[in-house]
Formats: C-alpha cells, sequence, structure tokens
C-alpha cells in the first residue's frame, strides 16, 4: 500500500479481532494476513495533497445545491416520522393495571398479565383483563374505591391486601381496550391476556 501510516496501522491491528490486545504485526505479516485489504487501505491510507491549483478547481465546483437538498431531506423524514408517532398514538393508549407484589411477581414469571376468569366469581364484567385510565398519580384510597366495587371496609380490605401498591402502566392497542358499564367508575377490560412486553413502566408506592 502507498502511503501507509505505520502507526496507525500498528494500532489498529493491535485492536482489532485479529490478534490479542497489545499484539502487533510488522508490514510483511500484515501482508499474509487473510483479510480484505482495501478495508484497511481505505482507514489508513493518507489524505494525498492538493496543489494549490487542485484546491482552487474544487473550490470552483462545489454543489451549492447541496446544503438545500440535505435540508429537503431532513424535514421529509421529520415529517414523516412526525406522522408515524401520530398514528402510533391513535392506535394505541396507555392503561394501568393495579396489583399487589405477589401478583407482580407472578405476572412476571409467567410472561403475561392473565385475565380474570368470570367463572371463578373474580370478573363481574366478563372474562378478561380489567383496567383503568388512572395512574399513579392516583391515591391508593381513589384506585381502590375506582376498581372495587362495595362498601367501604371492602375497598380497605383490598388495600390492606397491597392490590394498590403496584401500578403497571400498560401500552395496548386502543380498539381492543373495552370501556365497561361500571356504574361511573373508570374500568375496562382487555379480552385476552396481555404481555408482558406491553408493560412499558412499573410504579410502586
Amino acid at each position: 500500500m502507498r502511503n501507509v501510516k505505520y502507526l496507525e496501522m500498528e494500532k489498529l491491528l493491535s485492536n482489532s479481532t485479529l490478534g490479542k490486545p497489545g499484539q502487533t504485526w510488522s508490514k510483511e505479516e500484515y501482508r499474509l494476513i487473510s483479510v480484505p485489504v482495501q478495508a484497511f487501505e481505505i482507514i489508513l491510507t493518507e489524505k494525498p495533497e492538493l496543489t494549490k491549483a487542485e484546491n482552487t478547481k474544487n473550490t470552483n465546483i462545489q454543489d451549492t445545491k447541496r446544503p438545500e437538498r440535505c435540508a429537503d431531506h431532513l424535514l421529509k423524514n421529520a415529517k414523516k416520522a412526525s406522522r408515524v408517532k401520530s398514528m402510533a398514538n391513535n392506535l394505541t393508549t396507555t392503561v394501568y393495571h393495579h396489583t399487589n407484589e405477589e401478583g407482580e411477581k407472578g405476572i412476571f414469571e409467567s410472561g403475561f398479565i392473565k385475565q380474570a376468569d368470570r367463572k371463578n366469581g373474580d370478573a363481574v364484567y366478563g372474562t378478561g383483563v380489567y383496567v383503568c385510565r388512572k395512574g399513579p398519580e392516583y391515591s391508593k384510597e381513589e384506585i381502590a374505591k375506582n376498581n372495587y366495587d362495595g362498601s367501604t371496609s371492602f375497598y380497605q380490605q383490598q388495600i390492606d391486601k397491597g392490590k394498590a401498591n403496584v401500578v403497571l402502566e400498560i401500552e395496548y392497542e386502543r380498539s381492543k381496550v373495552i370501556p365497561v358499564d361500571a356504574d361511573g367508575r373508570d374500568v375496562c377490560k382487555i379480552e385476552t391476556n396481555i404481555p408482558v412486553r406491553n408493560i412499558k413502566q412499573v410504579h410502586y408506592r
């Protein structure tokens, strides 16, 4: 190769996967290495110095349209990204599933938030995963009152069981989040097991 900086070549090869860190290669060994030397030539070959005349010539033929084209390209990409984000926001929504530490452990061990089964008597509005739009900014009392019907003593029992201690923030398809008629309470259900990949954040309190 011509115009090769030997020290740069030595540094590159010593840090490559061709040998142990710190290993160096002679010029002759380098020629015998079975790797595409063209790749190293691109990196290691010194940029040839241009004459004054060549520099002047290159300056005169600069592409004056290039900055404009780059700006147009970036603008188009930004608009496209904005449209994609807008579409994604319209297709998905954020909801919350409240549970305790034991429930959280079971969810992540199984890989799913499993549906409550009406047959077991714990799904008044049908089989599904029950969620709401009330997140960690609401108090435990507010969550218990929203998520469970019944007397005040029943709400308190759920709080004592830690059922409002863990808040799973879920992003899910908007069309599959079904509001239920729960006497004015914010209750929705999703009629399938929810994979843990849909859990975007876990809040503890």
